[in-house]
């Protein structure tokens, strides 16, 4: 095994079988596949010793390569996620390239995220029961004082029934995926 890395023409043959492995079994390109190999070829050398005794000392390095491959992909698929999510929740960007006609200073993209959480706050709203939803206007137009001189309760038995139509509230809204 050490032979053929020291060995050029070998060491190109080795690399170019494990960039068609990284491929056919990893979809991982060329490019990648050779950084993941000299990290690869590094990790063997740090372990060889401990696989002396070993005959296919080919069979070991492929598999630390394969390990490497895995835990590139993991890392692959971490920045996937964190790009997916930047998508599902541009206010994570905060892009200010499209500067507003009408100049208010919030971009095109933020009046239409605006636009469309509250339509689909509005829509929330309106699938709350309706004791639930009367509660919220009257906290709204009246505030809390007021509210607990209309309806007469304790201010405990209020405070608690607030607390579950805010949760139903937030629960609902981040169903839909909005941020509460």
């Amino acid at each position: 095994m050490l032979a053929e890395f020291k060995d050029r023409s070998a060491f190109d043959a080795v690399r170019r079988k494990l960039a068609l492995v990284a491929w056919c079994r990893y979809r991982i390109a060329s490019g990648d596949a050779e950084d993941i190999a000299q990290t690869a070829i590094t990790a063997y050398f740090e372990v060889r010793d401990r696989y002396s005794g070993e005959e296919n000392q080919f069979g070991i390095f492929l598999g630390i390569f394969c390990k490497k491959c895995l835990v590139f992909l993991s890392r692959e698929g971490q920045e996937a996620r964190g790009l997916r999510r930047l998508r599902l929740k541009p206010e994570l960007l905060r892009i200010r390239s499209w500067p507003n006609l009408q100049g208010s200073g919030s971009t095109v993209l933020d009046q239409l995220i605006v636009r469309e959480d509250a339509r689909a706050i509005r829509t929330t709203l309106d699938e709350l029961p309706e004791r639930t939803r009367r509660m919220l206007r009257a906290l709204l137009d009246r505030g809390r004082q007021g509210l607990i001189e209309q309806s007469g309760l304790n201010e405990n038995t209020l405070d608690s029934r607030l607390h579950s139509a805010r949760s139903d509230l937030r629960k609902r809204l981040r169903s839909k995926g909005l941020s509460a």
